[in-house]
């Protein structure tokens, strides 16, 4: 038999983290499973230690206030690390708290990451640290591995999961939202974390409203989470509820992206699942202020659109980024599109 602590702390995360469970499964059947996951891991019968979505933060300032409750969070999972005491431990993404956790971890099992953090993107001392920090790593976008294995870290190159997904067949859903061939669905996508759709969801919503306000056979989709349901609703105008979806299963949102004509999105995971399906984007990104000056001095490419970065920082995909994620500024983009 064999323990895996599995760690994942966004829906990313959650997905990759339920794909990789699966295959482990299907190699062998002693598997047993604990650690944090979401939605999708949860249906391979997973019990997470605490929900996944209270380390759903993201920015530089933005985590401050969240400290004292994350350290809380890393203590309880180092201690049923040590109680589960596993063969492996497979920590995914959201290296601010994977890294913390394996930190100073006295456990014999072998330790291994899912998903490199950005260090051709910025603070590129971390690939160094990581090497000695873990057993291997596990990358998703193709021109990573040197980057680690020049500290003599085994990496390799398994792709992305938004690649190798199957499409899946929307008749039944476009009949449930009474989706007809003329219309033309709008998915508009804040994020997954609290803190993210707080900050795009006014101005999300406000290109939203004038796209349908000019365009009449626009609906408007929504693919989300059931703990934002009730931020977003509120903000629709209750003339445009009628001509508005909001979608919060895992399933439902796959199907969202899928079936869209058009999309306005933050940046991150999804933009790769609408290149996917062909759905043409604008991306538009907002941090508080100070955040925004410390991304500007520290990152190093010109875009943030994983599309854009892999065709080597191409202008593919229209981006808004910082000052620039205003209304006036990517309903334009949209109607050109």
């Amino acid at each position: 038999m064999k323990k895996v602590f599995i760690i994942a702390g966004e829906a990313s995360g959650d997905t990759l983290g339920a794909g990789l469970m699966h295959q482990l499964k299907i190699l062998r059947n002693d598997i047993i499973f604990e650690g944090i996951g979401g939605e999708k891991m949860a249906q391979l019968d997973f019990s997470s230690l605490f929900p996944m979505k209270e380390l759903s933060i993201m920015g530089f300032l933005e985590i401050i206030p969240h400290i004292p409750r994350i350290l809380k969070k890393i203590k309880l999972t180092k201690e049923a690390i040590k109680k589960f005491n596993p063969d492996i431990i497979i920590t995914i993404d959201s290296p601010g708290f994977c890294f913390r956790v394996i930190k100073n971890l006295d456990i014999q099992a072998k330790l291994v990451h899912y998903v490199a953090p950005t260090v051709w993107a910025y603070k590129p001392g971390r690939a160094a640290k990581i090497a000695r920090i873990y057993d291997m790593l596990l990358v998703i976008l193709p021109f990573e591995p040197p980057y680690f294995l020049e500290h003599n870290l085994p990496t390799f190159f398994v792709g992305h999961n938004a690649v190798y997904e199957t499409k899946a067949d929307s008749s039944n859903f476009k009949k449930k939202y009474k989706i007809s061939e003329s219309d033309k669905l709008l998915c508009v996508s804040f994020g997954s974390r609290v803190g993210e759709v707080k900050k795009h969801l006014t101005i999300f919503i406000e290109v939203a409203t004038k796209m349908l306000m000019e365009f009449p056979e626009i609906k408007l989709i929504i693919p989300s989470f059931e703990h934002l349901k009730e931020a977003i609703l509120g903000q629709i105008p209750p003339a445009l509820l009628d001509r508005t979806i909001l979608v919060t299963t895992m399933d439902e949102r796959k199907l969202a992206i899928e079936c869209a004509y058009l999309a306005l999105t933050k940046s991150g995971t999804i933009t790769l699942e609408l290149a996917v399906a062909g759905v043409p984007m604008v991306v538009a990104h907002k941090v508080n202020y100070l955040s925004g000056k410390i991304m500007k001095m520290i990152y190093r490419k010109k875009h943030v659109t994983l599309v854009n970065i892999l065709a080597n920082d191409q202008d593919i995909i229209p981006e808004f980024l910082l000052e620039n994620c205003t209304t006036e500024l990517i309903c334009p983009a949209l109607k050109d599109l």
